[in-house]
C-alpha cells in the first residue's frame, strides 16, 4: 500500500510505481484538484486502474452534484477495517 497525503503526491507516487497500483482508494474532498480530477489523471497513463472513493459527506449529498456516479465504488466515513476490506475487494472484482 502507498499513501499520499495530496494529489500531486499521489501523481508522482503512481508516475513511479504504476505497475504496482491497481485501484485507487481517495477522498471525494481534496486540496488542489476536484474530486475526479486525479483519477482522470491516472486512468489515463493505466485504464484498467479502478477507484474506490470515500467520503464523510453522504453519497446522496455527493449524486446531488450530479458529476460522478459512485454506486459501488463509494464508502462512507467513518467505517471499520472490515467494511474498507469488503469495499476494496468489490471493487477489484468488478
Amino acid at each position: 500500500m502507498l499513501a499520499a497525503a495530496a494529489p500531486r503526491e499521489a501523481e508522482e507516487m503512481f508516475s513511479e510505481h504504476a505497475a504496482e497500483i491497481e485501484l485507487l482508494l481517495t477522498d471525494v474532498v481534496m486540496p488542489e484538484m476536484d474530486r475526479l480530477q486525479l483519477y482522470r489523471r491516472l486512468s489515463a497513463r493505466c485504464p484498467s486502474l479502478k477507484v474506490l472513493y470515500m467520503s464523510g459527506y453522504t453519497e446522496r449529498a455527493i449524486l446531488r452534484d450530479g458529476d460522478i456516479q459512485l454506486g459501488k465504488s463509494f464508502i462512507p466515513k467513518p467505517f471499520s477495517a472490515e467494511q474498507i476490506a469488503h469495499s476494496v475487494r468489490e471493487v477489484l472484482d468488478a
